[in-house]
C-alpha cells in the first residue's frame, strides 16, 4: 500500500510537517504561520486502486496580547 500525503497550502502546512506515524497522521504548521489548509490523503493499493480522504485543518493565530510600548 502506498500512502501520499499532501496540503493545498505549503507554506502554512509544509510536507516535512506531514508525517506518517504508527497512529495514523501527525499534522505540524510551519512556524509563525496561522490560516486554514486542506489536507489530501491518498492510498493506492498494488493494483493501481485508490482511495482519499480530505481533512480540513484550521492552525489558530497566536493568542497573545502586546503590552502597551512606554514612551
Amino acid at each position: 500500500l502506498s500512502v501520499a500525503v499532501t496540503s493545498t497550502d505549503p507554506a502554512l502546512l509544509p510536507p516535512a510537517g506531514l508525517t506518517r506515524t504508527p497512529a495514523g497522521l501527525s499534522i505540524a504548521p510551519a512556524p509563525g504561520r496561522w490560516g486554514a489548509a486542506a489536507v489530501r490523503v491518498t492510498a493506492t493499493d498494488p493494483g493501481g486502486l485508490t482511495g482519499e480522504a480530505v481533512i480540513r485543518v484550521t492552525v489558530p493565530a497566536p493568542a497573545f496580547a502586546l503590552a502597551p510600548i512606554p514612551d
